[in-house]
């Protein structure tokens, strides 16, 4: 390297004392260029800076500054040559970086491959990214991703999170904005939120939602179950109190009521006509509901008599008779609570609380 770097400055200072020609350049670079050619396993040339200053600095008015190619011929990664390589061999601190990128309108560090990823990074650390992005404005992003294909394809995505085997493959975490937001901008029906992949049909969990404890707040299955340990709240409107001018200011919150059993249930009126009426099942209602499981029916009546009494049940219908032997003629409500068809759920079940592991974040 020593050798290399002499001969370099001898050519060098020969060409600056003897002013020669511009015929003669071509043989001094070539000079120059064999100068710098080696064939051995350490650098051909190192600069060493025992300062605070940069051991080398290439700059560039139009061009790259500092330009690094290789030819190997690589059979796996661990194999793998780079066209530039930078090391950070400091024993203390992890601020350092073997490679730094700084840009004032442009990117700071660009990865570009025809055949295979375009960046990729590895640590060993615990608690630490392979990949960390981050962002000083309100409005940007730590990590941004975007597949630019022309055509669609279920299985291209902007960013792909890839737990392997053991770990999940997101964890979206958040202090005081939203830990995570999926938006549709196209347009159309398409969901903003898809989940694909898994054996559809075993009852595994493929969207979870976690308390900063790691206890699940929201889980749904394969088979389009939702587990939820809270309330649910909806939001109504109202007749006074919500609108204020041409706009709606309030909306009004409303609960859902919880059941020991999944159940579904239907409503109406009919005729008690000489104390006797008989009602026909809705035939859409009929056909999601249980036919070999024993419906409830409520019967609220609109007039004075004895009351009244379900005399009988079929899976088409039911009849109403006035108690007592009574013939009155009076109208009546009814509500029917009925089992699902084809869900064999158990009736309160005790369920495990779930709990994950809280992710971490580690950056000095």
């Amino acid at each position: 390297m020593k050798d290399s770097r002499a001969k370099i400055f001898a050519a060098l200072a020969v060409f600056s004392v003897l002013g020669v020609a511009a015929a003669w350049i071509p043989p001094a670079r070539a000079a120059i260029e064999a100068a710098m050619s080696c064939a051995k396993s350490t650098p051909c040339l190192e600069w060493d800076n025992t300062s605070s200053g940069d051991s080398v600095k290439g700059v560039s008015t139009s061009g790259n500054a500092i330009h690094g190619q290789t030819k190997f011929k690589s059979a796996g990664k661990t194999a793998g040559k780079a066209g530039v390589l930078g090391e950070d061999l400091s024993t203390t601190g992890n601020l350092d970086a073997g490679v730094s990128g700084v840009s004032k309108n442009g990117a700071g560090v660009v990865g570009t491959s025809t055949n295979w990823n375009g960046m990729e990074g590895l640590t060993m650390g615990a608690g630490t990214s392979g990949v960390y992005g981050q962002n000083a404005a309100a409005s940007g992003y730590g990590i941004a991703g975007r597949n630019v294909a022309s055509t669609n394809d279920p299985n291209g995505a902007g960013i792909l999170a890839d737990g392997g085997p053991n770990d999940n493959g997101l964890h979206a975490v958040s202090t005081l904005g939203v830990a995570g937001l999926f938006n549709n901008r196209s347009g159309d029906f398409s969901p903003a939120l898809g989940v694909l992949g898994g054996t559809v049909g075993t009852g595994a969990i493929v969207v979870e939602i976690e308390a900063h404890d790691g206890s699940e707040v929201m889980g749904v299955t394969d088979v389009g179950n939702v587990f939820i340990p809270g309330q649910i709240f909806t939001n109504g409107t109202c007749q006074h109190g919500c609108v204020a001018g041409p706009h709606q200011t309030r909306a009004v919150t409303e609960y859902t009521p919880a059941e020991s059993e999944p159940t579904i249930e239907d409503f109406g009126d009919g005729i008690l006509t000489n104390g006797r009426a008989d009602v026909a099942l809705d035939p859409k209602f009929a056909n999601v509901i249980d036919p070999n499981a024993t419906y409830f029916v409520s019967l609220t009546p609109e007039g004075d008599c004895r009351g009244l009494y379900i005399a009988s049940q079929t899976a088409r219908g039911f009849t109403v008779r006035e108690l007592q032997g009574g013939h009155a003629n009076v109208s009546f409500e009814y509500r029917i609570v009925a089992k699902r068809y084809g869900v064999n759920a158990q009736r309160l079940p005790m369920t495990p609380v779930r709990r994950g592991i809280a992710p971490r974040l580690n950056r000095s």
